[in-house]
């Protein structure tokens, strides 16, 4: 009994020790996602971007200049450039509202816009139907 407790422990460390290694290296594949959606949005001043890093600081600007190993954001008011590497990355997002948030706000307009219309025509009907002239 004491064998395989002492057996259990040392496969649990062994595991805690393997998945902390494997957590704090920054694999190929997230510093590709990265360029992706950089490149996506392109450089210039219409390819504003918030970016958090890995030690929960944020950067917000647009993207001025995408290198090999790092790429460049510009604050919009002060033109103060930050050079920031790829690996250091850990959220990608867009300046303004999500294309879905945008959707659901030109919807909900649009139902206002309708329920307002029938309300209206329901009104005048009621006048014309009941009240009479």
């Amino acid at each position: 009994m004491f064998h395989k407790l002492i057996a259990f422990c040392l496969a649990a460390l062994l595991l805690q020790i393997s998945l902390s290694s494997a957590a704090a290296q920054t694999p190929d594949t997230e510093i590709a996602k990265v360029k992706a959606q950089l490149a996506r949005r392109g450089t210039g001043e219409k390819a504003k971007v918030k970016i958090e890093l890995r030690d929960k600081t944020k950067v917000k600007g647009y993207i001025g200049r995408m290198g090999e190993d790092d790429f460049t954001i510009f604050d919009v008011k002060s033109q103060a450039q930050t050079t920031i590497a790829y690996r250091d990355v850990a959220k990608v997002k867009g300046w303004g509202l999500t294309r879905g948030v945008k959707i659901g706000v030109i919807v909900g307009a649009v139902a206002v816009g309708a329920i307002v219309i029938t309300g209206i025509v329901v009104a005048v009907g009621l006048r014309d139907c009941c009240f009479g002239p």
